[in-house]
C-alpha cells in the first residue's frame, strides 16, 4: 500500500477529523478529459482526501469505474487515493471477475 492510501485510511480512523471524497460519475466517454479540466479548474484537489469513482448509478450506461479510475489518476497525477465502487445490480459474478482480471 502506498503512503497516500495509508495516509488516508489514518485519517477515516481518526474520529477528531472529517474527510471529505468527491464523487466522480463519468459518462459513457473513453477520453475523461473533461472531469480532468473540471478539477484542475476548480482546484477541489486542495480541499478533498479522496476521489470515489462511481459504477452505473441509476442503471445508466457508463464507463467502468476501474478504468475511469485508473485513467484520472494517471491524467490528474495528484496524491489523493482513488475508490472505486460496483454496482452488482446489473453485473453477474463473471462480469465482475471480467473487469477485475482485465484491469490489473
Amino acid at each position: 500500500m502506498n503512503n497516500d492510501v495509508e495516509n488516508f485510511i489514518k485519517k477515516l480512523e481518526n474520529k477528531d477529523e472529517y474527510t471529505f471524497t468527491l464523487e466522480i460519475s463519468p459518462q459513457a466517454k473513453y477520453d475523461l478529459g473533461y472531469i480532468e479540466e473540471k478539477i484542475n479548474n476548480s482546484n477541489i484537489s486542495d480541499y478533498i482526501d479522496a476521489f470515489v469513482v462511481t459504477d452505473s448509478p441509476f442503471a445508466n450506461l457508463k464507463i467502468s469505474s476501474i478504468l475511469a479510475a485508473l485513467q484520472l489518476k494517471q491524467r490528474l497525477n495528484n496524491n489523493k487515493p482513488f475508490i472505486t465502487t460496483q454496482t452488482m445490480r446489473d453485473k453477474n459474478s463473471i462480469a465482475l471477475q471480467n473487469d477485475l482480471l482485465n484491469r490489473s
